[in-house]
């Protein structure tokens, strides 16, 4: 153990500040570098900031436990796929149907001006063969702020070729 540290960070353990650094300079004022922690929707993170040009210290402190304070009601933990999702589907021309289904719950950190983008790339399947469930189906592209994120998709049922009667009822290069 280190035993008693003194320290100028007059804010540590205040409305959940854990560090990081503290700074002054001539004509720029003080700075703080701060850490976080915080609880929002029963998730522990820790959010990072930086108040920087105020007139004290104590001043720049006092910023600092404002913008915690200001951040925890905009911050929200949102589950936006859950495991097992249905987010596509295949449909065969003979009538045979697949859900395509997220392999994973998706839980992501968000705030105010987030712009959330999904992208589905599905696989071409070629149902010369029974496919099983739970085969590959593609992924799901999840793309929030600067984080993204591949999620492995997975048919829901079972896709069989053509039957006999369907392939002899048409023929190829007919429209029908």
């Amino acid at each position: 153990m280190a035993g008693v540290v003194y320290n100028v960070n007059g804010a540590l353990g205040q409305d959940g500040i854990i560090g990081i650094k503290t700074g002054s300079g001539f004509n720029v004022g003080a700075n703080f570098l701060f850490a976080a922690s915080v609880t929002i929707s029963n998730h522990t993170m820790t959010i990072y900031g930086c108040v920087m040009g105020q007139p004290t210290l104590a001043a720049a402190f006092a910023a600092a436990r404002a913008l915690v304070r200001a951040m925890q009601p905009a911050i929200a933990v949102k589950q936006i796929l859950a495991r097992n999702q249905a987010v596509g589907a295949y449909d065969t021309a003979w009538g045979d149907h697949s859900d395509v289904l997220s392999t994973y719950d998706v839980s992501l950190v968000e705030w105010p001006g987030m712009v959330l983008r999904q992208q589905l790339a599905g696989r071409t399947l070629s149902i010369d063969n029974p496919i099983a469930p739970g085969a590959p189906a593609g992924t799901l592209h999840i793309t929030l702020g600067d984080y993204s994120l591949d999620i492995p998709l997975v048919t829901a049922s079972g896709l069989y070729p053509a039957g006999k009667l369907w392939r002899i009822t048409r023929l190829p290069g007919s429209n029908s």
